[in-house]
């Protein structure tokens, strides 16, 4: 992995100042910018489509393990970490998403894949959140697709250096999303009769990515 400052702390970098956030329901130039009653974080943001638009660097000699999928057009949810929340989203999603685990997931068949990164808002997921951006705006994850990165809430109530550190993930990849804190789904697996309106909203913008 790559070592990068805590991002608990890290400012805002310039190239992603200035991007607004989306804005309606149907599509991802069309979905309402809701904001999270129990903080000041969007649940979805817009963000470089390219990592041409980034340019970022990483020092030399740095990889980013891979995992093979199936080929077969569906969205590929992979967790940055252990625990990340892939399981639970794909549950969300429904059968339209496949669970990679872990690993930037690349097609069998060579076709493309569009893939959903997948991190908790605690230290070592923002942490490591910080390090995937980075090596995508590099260039050197071209095999797939990034459709975006999802941040899943690790606790009922974010504190300030979090809610920082999570809107500026979310400007760092095509579309950013921030699902927060569930209580039921502490004690079972989401009912996909009873998903919240912005976690729906959520789901939608990244089908339609």
């Amino acid at each position: 992995m790559i070592s990068r400052p805590n991002p608990f702390v890290q400012s805002l970098p310039k190239e992603f100042n200035g991007v607004s956030h989306v804005d309606g329901v149907s599509d991802v130039s069309d979905v309402s910018p809701i904001i999270d009653e129990f903080s000041s974080v969007y649940v979805l943001e817009c963000g470089p489509e390219s990592p041409a638009l980034v340019n970022a660097t990483v020092p030399a000699g740095t990889c980013w393990p891979r995992v093979t999928v199936p080929g077969a057009g569906q969205i590929v949810l992979f967790g940055l970490h252990g625990g990340a929340g892939t399981t639970t989203l794909a549950t969300i999603f429904g059968d339209d998403v496949i669970d990679a685990g872990q690993g930037w997931p690349v097609s069998a068949d060579g076709n493309e894949v569009r893939v959903i990164a997948v991190a908790r808002t605690h230290h070592l997921g923002l942490s490591v959140a910080d390090d995937f951006t980075q090596f995508w705006g590099s260039g050197q994850l071209n095999e797939s697709r990034l459709l975006g990165l999802i941040l899943v809430d690790d606790a009922p109530r974010l504190v300030d250096s979090q809610q920082r550190a999570v809107k500026r993930l979310l400007k760092k990849t095509p579309l950013g999303a921030h699902v927060p804190w569930v209580e039921n789904w502490r004690f079972g697996p989401p009912d996909p009769q009873q998903i919240p309106l912005r976690i729906r909203r959520i789901v939608n913008a990244f089908k339609n990515a």
